[in-house]
């Protein structure tokens, strides 16, 4: 895994960058975190879809908030402080607008990475995650996407996440 800084038109989005080993170039999966940020759940989801053979990029969508420690989404909601720091500073910057206008950006850097096999791009999301995914289709819509959107969240899905089929037309 490296990190990399995409720049968007709101400013520098640390993103996560997931390389399978051998020789590329390989399909690739833009990972929309859920609701929770990065944390190691969600560095886990990139890893074993490298695992896969998929070159996966995780974007922080949260950046515009600035730095923050992993959050805990079994304790989140229970502490009504937590909740309003997470919907006040962080969803509130985080709207579908802001992260559609990010994922040009997100798809730019996919398209001249040479590790990154030409043709359709995947996408996956949990929760909110699975919204952006779902979403990718209006910010381009002559390209051709796959999308995997995952019901939940992370943290209780299934240990063996299973690669998908990106290769087909969408």
């Amino acid at each position: 895994m490296s990190k990399v800084e995409i720049r968007t038109k709101d400013g520098s989005c640390p993103s996560y960058v997931y390389r399978p080993t051998g020789t590329g170039p390989w399909p690739a999966v833009v990972v929309f975190m859920d609701g929770f940020g990065i944390r190691p759940a969600m560095l886990e989801v990139g890893e074993r879809l490298a695992t896969h053979g998929y070159f996966a990029l995780l974007p922080d969508l949260f950046y515009r908030s600035g730095p923050y420690e992993p959050m805990n989404p079994h304790t989140v909601f229970a502490d009504p402080a937590a909740r309003k720091v997470l919907m006040e500073k962080f969803f509130a910057l985080a709207a579908p607008a802001n992260i559609m206008s990010d994922t040009r950006a997100f798809l730019d850097y996919l398209a001249v990475q040479p590790d990154v096999k030409p043709g359709g791009i995947g996408t996956t999301g949990y929760c909110m995650g699975a919204f952006m995914s779902l979403s990718v289709r209006a910010v381009d819509a002559s390209s051709r996407y796959r999308c995997r959107p995952q019901g939940g969240h992370p943290d209780r899905a299934p240990r063996s996440l299973r690669a998908w089929d990106l290769h087909r037309p969408a």
